[in-house]
């Protein structure tokens, strides 16, 4: 039997009072912060923001406006359809953008069209506009069918006043929180126990606690995704166990609002290639109207995705053969747009997925009065010292998700 050793760095988590309480908290904060940097390859780049008071934060956000429209010309008259803002088309939407003197091109061929210069030949409630000219050197031609315009202008003059205010809609987003709740014991027989192969089992408990509270709330940042009951997700104060929204889980809300193909789509079992990382990077690009200037843009990868990935163009590289090393890996992709992303492997990335994402728009936060902490539980009446680990956290608060993220699942969860 070995008595306790009272330089033992670790004695305060069996002792009792607030300095004792300080120095366990600090451990297990120090511990998972030191976790989530080394050990966290995505989810660490999802900056912490201040503590919050809300256990439901809600913001608002807008879809921008968009330069194109679906529109079909009939002799002088086109009918617009399709989608504006990301929803159907709808009469108030229509009014953002075309009113009288409207000039637009067809993509496929140029050809320019300007609406009447009269307000009423336009019926927004059909999405008609009759009176249509040719503008420039252009001549009108039919539509086959409903085709891409681009909005180019709506000239006016000093003494026009048709014009339709402009007032973006907004919708609100939330993000639920979460708990943390972990109780750690240590029996008084086993710290009187000496091991031999563990030097100090207290030390080896506190650790490997540690490593599981952090890889629950780095897992749960990544890959979470809120309480679904009746038919909705439910946030903070609609559940009594709440869950919060994950980064990857974003993509998901954001295409069962408006389904793109290009930013959220299935490979089926079939293995990535350069085409499905051009595809995302340009389609966050091209429909969202993503930032790649603004943020920490990384493509994340699950390991066996990049194993697939380290084989992009394999018999077209150059080699440099060295005496001690063999092999090759990729750390960074160059898309067709132009932009350079750094490849970031996570073991705890979401098998068979691939991810295009500005993780700083991601944050996190801990709940204030609520933030990890250890408190002591007392012995009650047993021979087992107790403590319990809690706190809360809340996230992720993306303000524009359809433009931070896009995700390609489906791939391999096997190398062959």
């Amino acid at each position: 039997m070995a008595v306790t050793d009272v330089r033992d760095q670790l004695l305060y988590w069996t002792q009792s009072g607030q300095e004792a309480e300080h120095k366990r908290t600090k451990d297990i904060r120090d511990g998972i912060t030191w976790r989530r940097e080394q050990k966290h390859t995505i989810a660490s780049r999802f900056p912490k923001g201040k503590p919050v008071t809300s256990l439901e934060p809600k913001w608002w956000t807008g879809v921008a406006y968009q330069t194109t429209v679906t529109a079909t010309l009939t002799g002088t008259t086109l009918v617009f359809g399709g989608y504006l803002f990301k929803t159907a088309i709808s009469e108030d939407a229509l009014r953002q953008f075309i009113s009288a003197k409207t000039i637009l091109e067809r993509s496929s061929d140029g050809m320019k069209i300007q609406l009447s210069s009269t307000l009423a030949d336009i019926t927004y409630s059909t999405y008609t506009a009759i009176n249509c000219v040719a503008y420039g050197t252009s001549a009108l031609s039919n539509d086959t069918t409903a085709v891409e315009y681009t909005i180019l202008a709506t000239p006016r003059s000093d003494y026009q006043t048709d014009q339709m205010p402009r007032s973006l809609d907004v919708s609100e987003l939330k993000c639920g929180h979460q708990t943390v709740f972990e109780n750690w014991e240590s029996p008084w027989l086993a710290e009187k126990i000496a091991y031999d192969a563990i030097k100090n089992p207290r030390k080896m408990n506190i650790a490997e606690l540690i490593k599981k509270i952090s890889s629950d709330q780095m897992l749960s940042l990544l890959r979470m995704e809120p309480v679904y009951s009746a038919g909705s997700r439910k946030y903070g104060y609609e559940t009594q166990t709440s869950t919060i929204c994950g980064a990857l889980t974003w993509a998901t809300i954001m295409y069962e609002a408006f389904p793109n193909a290009n930013i959220y789509f299935t490979k089926s079992g079939i293995a990535i290639d350069p085409d499905d990382l051009n595809k995302m990077v340009c389609g966050l690009e091209d429909d969202e109207n993503a930032d790649f200037d603004m943020g920490d843009w990384i493509i994340g990868v699950d390991p066996v995705t990049m194993r697939y990935i380290n084989r992009f163009g394999i018999d077209d590289r150059q080699w440099y053969m060295k005496d001690d090393t063999y092999g090759h890996t990729l750390t960074h992709f160059k898309a067709e747009n132009g932009k350079l992303f750094p490849i970031v492997k996570d073991k705890h990335m979401r098998p068979g997925c691939a991810t295009v994402i500005n993780c700083a728009a991601f944050e996190w936060y801990d709940v204030a009065g609520d933030e990890i902490a250890t408190y002591e539980l007392g012995r009650q009446n047993k021979r087992v010292d107790e403590v319990m680990i809690t706190g809360s956290f809340v996230g992720t608060a993306p303000e524009k998700p359809r433009e931070q993220i896009a995700l390609c699942y489906g791939l391999p969860t096997t190398f062959a």
